[in-house]
């Protein structure tokens, strides 16, 4: 009488195949985090830029048709006054009414110890004719904001290089609770600079 071996896998070869699965999982884990964590730093990113591009343009926009508005600055209290001279403020007066500066969640100003705080969260604000908009989402806080205007509010500008001008600094963090970490991105904040000038005044010939 004749009896069949019936093949099986040994001890050592279940190890083996184990082992090699566990790492291919393993792999395909960590590269799956990977492009996750990808994704939300370009998503990031984009809500960033998003925001700053929105800024920027929308003061491009009231800066280049009604101008600085130097006047306003002189009953502020003296730590939003300019100078002139580098010196920089965080509210921004443009003609036409128009302002800008950062506010909280209650409609209140933001000064500059409040944004560093990470308890609140502030956002970009226009106030035209005692309307307050705000343009940041909120998916981000502005940390730092400074308007460094230089020129004068002369009527006989004929010069490019006197063109009142502003250079706008400003930095965006993740806020606390956009669904966002910067331990998930590597992405804590994002500043940036840009100046805005003034049209030249043309004199007619």
């Amino acid at each position: 009488m004749k009896f069949s071996r019936h093949s099986g896998f040994t001890l050592i070869e279940v190890i083996v195949a184990v082992t090699i699965l566990s790492i291919l999982l393993l792999s395909i884990f960590f590269v799956y985090t990977n492009i996750v964590h990808a994704n939300r730093r370009l998503e990031l990113l984009r809500v960033m830029r998003d925001n700053v591009r929105l800024v920027t343009e929308t003061i491009a926009s009231d800066v280049r048709e009604h101008g600085i508005d130097f006047g306003h600055y002189g009953s502020l209290p003296a730590v939003y006054r300019p100078d002139f001279s580098g010196s920089g403020t965080t509210i921004l007066a443009v003609g036409g009414d128009t302002r800008y500066f950062v506010v909280n969640a209650l409609g209140s100003v933001c000064t500059g110890e409040m944004m560093r705080d990470p308890v609140q969260i502030c956002s970009f604000a226009r106030e035209h004719a005692g309307t307050i908009e705000r343009l940041t989402g909120r998916r981000v806080d502005v940390r730092d904001i400074w308007f460094f205007i230089s020129g004068d509010n002369l009527d006989d500008i004929t010069n490019a290089d006197y063109v009142p001008k502003v250079l706008i600094s400003i930095e965006l963090a993740v806020a606390a609770d956009a669904g966002f970490s910067s331990g998930d991105t590597g992405i804590s904040s994002l500043r940036v600079q840009t100046t805005i000038n003034e049209r030249p005044y043309q004199s007619s010939p």
